[in-house]
């Protein structure tokens, strides 16, 4: 039974940590916001969800609070830009959820405005951190690209055996061939390291 509560009491302490939320108070309320899948990782579907709660009639008990973007907006924020949300109402008392796809990893705001319960709302809150790929490529990917190396490589290899089988130019043209050579694989490198931005 020992085993069982610290291996409850484990999981839940891990839990805690991994509910990166914000909760912010406005007059007697309370809007907790965050992303729905944690950690948000940059080019997939996530949403910004809020918990918005108020005094219960048991003391220490709080209950969610329906219709709270009746009033209110939510504008998330990434450096200067700013997008307003769509906020939707969940089947769930007093939770709000809206839609988005982040296109940079960073630090990322939620700007809340408006009234709540006749009280004006003026809040910034921040939320966890966009992460690159990189947080759930398995195996990892090699820092310099591996991949995209071997691929110059054989361009490299292709080109000097086209260029090469057509005469005998002498060191002018050799130097004309490693030209070329150098200036594919710059499009090449170029090209890869786009690639890998988006």
């Amino acid at each position: 039974m020992k085993v069982l509560a610290a291996a409850v009491l484990v999981l839940a302490a891990g839990a805690a940590q991994a509910y990166a939320h914000t909760t912010v108070e406005a007059g007697v309320y309370s809007i907790e916001a965050g992303w729905g899948a944690e950690p948000p990782v940059v080019s997939y579907r996530n949403a910004l969800v809020f918990h918005v709660t108020e005094p219960g009639e048991t003391e220490g008990v709080a209950r969610g609070v329906p219709h709270a973007f009746r009033s209110m907006e939510a504008h998330v924020e990434f450096g200067g830009a700013s997008k307003q949300l769509a906020v939707s109402a969940d089947q769930r008392p007093g939770r709000y959820f809206a839609d988005i796809i982040p296109t940079s990893a960073g630090s990322y705001s939620v700007r809340i405005s408006g009234e709540l319960g006749g009280e004006p709302v003026e809040l910034s809150v921040p939320v966890e951190d966009v992460e690159r790929t990189a947080v759930l490529d398995f195996p990892p990917r090699a820092p310099g690209g591996s991949e995209d190396i071997g691929a110059i490589k054989n361009a490299l290899a292709s080109l000097q055996r086209e260029a090469g089988g057509g005469g005998d130019g002498g060191a002018a043209y050799d130097l004309a061939v490693f030209g070329v050579s150098l200036g594919a694989a710059g499009v090449a490198v170029a090209a890869a390291s786009m690639i890998r931005r988006r």
